[in-house]
């Protein structure tokens, strides 16, 4: 009998370890390497089915339900690029339908999850913000001559997909620590940085680049799951979180390394936006992780940036050429200057509510079913209309304001994310492919869930504000110095050399 009790208590001691242990940063290293090895033998099944299962475990149990994030921000990383033209793959209607009913089954146990748990839903300004642009799909292209019922059904579902990721994240949003968020980032970067590394070294891209044309190299970089422009944005977005946890370490040398290689990553991709966006941004954040980091950390941020930069100088001076061949390309449209010119001319014979999202619906001459328009402004023109336009203004005008309303070091870090995206849609579709939406609509709900537990930019508390003004506009501290700017600058810079 005791026997039988101390069997059930060491299962039951395992079980609770178990739980613990698939929630917290010790498991990502576990994530990273199945997905390498699912990428690299086109497992993209078998990785389906786990993640499945493994959301299904956290969801019927009490495990904690960050735990789900790494499956989700790794989803399409598994895709290998057996076949780099997707509608080319044999299987892809079965692979199709398997998604469609694993990703049922996901909603499902989440469902359970957030009923098991009691959890609960407050709307925002952010949500607002969604129905907002939810509103807009359904209304697009009303008032027009070719306006029919897939106008109506394709708004209605692209709204649904909208409002339901933001309404399934804002359930969980306040269960999440933002440190883990941050270490999932850095693991989906890694999990990039190794599949382009080693695409670059098995096709001899790395060759090509410093020798040949870069219109050959753009064609070659695909992994399966995304090009190069998605790619780059995927490794952008972890920049941020990189800076973050550069602050949070005594030692930040490893996230410094993980720093660099992602800004290597995004240029050895090409894409001209996020190229001329992530290294401004690197400056920036370096800078901003010297300032806040301890004196050691200081010392090794300021050499390891000043080894970066020498390197950097001495492969610029080697392949100069290559340089001035690449700034003579960043004004080219790629076949763009035709999609812009076709979504302003639909937007002009419908100028109130556009064309809406059926127009030029499986279009033979299209790679995707929808008509995108590789640029997001143009894209809710063309859609919507002015109302469109006004729409997605008005929501972009609240994730700012949300952001700079009673800032803070997780609000700077989210803005930088958001501007990630932010850029790339202007040249591309990030806002409607699958992966990148997903984190768009998760950083929302962040920024949304800090701004209602510090009672900032929300539809729950007002502030004073007055009282704002004095806190947030005439002081401000960095590293346990407080930097008031009545003081005058003489004494503002003797507090600032101090940090050194």
């Amino acid at each position: 009998m005791q026997a039988l009790v101390r069997t059930r208590l060491n299962f039951f001691s395992f079980y609770n370890n178990l739980k613990r242990f698939v929630a917290s940063k010790g498991m990502l290293p576990i994530w990273v390497c199945f997905v390498l090895v699912c990428h690299i033998f086109a497992l993209e099944t078998l990785a389906l089915t786990v993640f499945t299962l493994f959301i299904i475990f956290v969801s019927v149990t009490n495990t904690k339900i960050q735990a789900i994030l790494p499956p989700l921000v790794m989803a399409i990383l598994p895709t290998s690029n057996t076949y780099p033209d997707l509608l080319q793959n044999p299987y892809i209607v079965a692979r199709l339908w398997y998604i469609i009913v694993c990703a049922s089954l996901m909603f499902v146990a989440l469902i359970i999850a957030f009923v098991k748990r009691k959890l609960s839903f407050k709307p925002s300004w952010g949500f607002l913000g969604m129905m907002l642009l939810g509103l807009l799909m359904l209304l697009g292209g009303l008032m027009s001559p070719s306006y029919n019922f897939l106008n109506l059904a394709g708004g209605a579902m692209i709204s649904a997909i909208f409002i339901t990721l933001y309404i399934v994240f804002a359930f969980i949003a306040k269960e999440i620590d933002f440190d883990y968020i941050a270490h999932v980032f850095i693991a989906m970067s890694i999990v990039v940085l190794i599949q382009l590394f080693m695409l670059f070294l098995v096709n001899d891209i790395m060759y090509y680049m410093l020798y040949g044309t870069f219109a050959t190299i753009k064609r070659q970089i695909n992994l399966g799951w995304g090009i190069s422009n998605l790619i780059a944005t995927m490794l952008a977005v972890g920049i941020p979180f990189s800076v973050y946890l550069m602050t949070k370490h005594k030692n930040p040398i490893f996230m410094f390394v993980i720093f660099v290689f992602q800004t290597v990553g995004v240029m050895m991709t090409l894409s001209r936006a996020m190229m001329i966006f992530a290294v401004p941004f690197a400056f920036i954040g370096i800078v901003y992780a010297i300032i806040r980091c301890n004196k050691r950390g200081r010392w090794q941020l300021a050499v390891g940036s000043g080894i970066v930069l020498i390197v950097t100088i001495i492969f610029v001076q080697w392949q100069w050429e290559q340089v001035l061949e690449f700034v003579g390309i960043l004004g080219d449209g790629r076949g763009r200057d035709d999609l812009y010119i076709d979504a302003w001319e639909a937007f002009l014979r419908n100028p109130v509510f556009g064309a809406g999202v059926a127009y030029r619906l499986n279009d033979p001459l299209r790679m995707t079913p929808l008509m995108l328009v590789h640029n997001t402004v143009l894209q809710f023109m063309m859609w919507g209309g002015i109302f469109g336009l006004v729409a997605f203004l008005l929501h972009s005008i609240q994730v700012l304001a949300t952001c700079f309303y009673k800032p803070n070091e997780k609000k700077i870090i989210l803005l930088f994310a958001f501007g990630m995206i932010y850029a790339q849609s202007m040249l591309d579709v990030m806002m409607f492919f699958p992966q990148t939406l997903f984190y768009y609509i998760l950083f929302m709900v962040l920024l949304d869930a800090d701004a209602a537990k510090n009672k900032g930019f929300s539809m729950i508390g007002k502030e004073d504000k007055k009282a704002y003004i004095k806190q947030y506009h005439t002081s401000y501290t960095i590293y346990g110095n407080n930097f008031d700017v009545n003081e005058g600058l003489p004494c503002v810079l003797k507090k600032a050399f101090s940090l050194f």
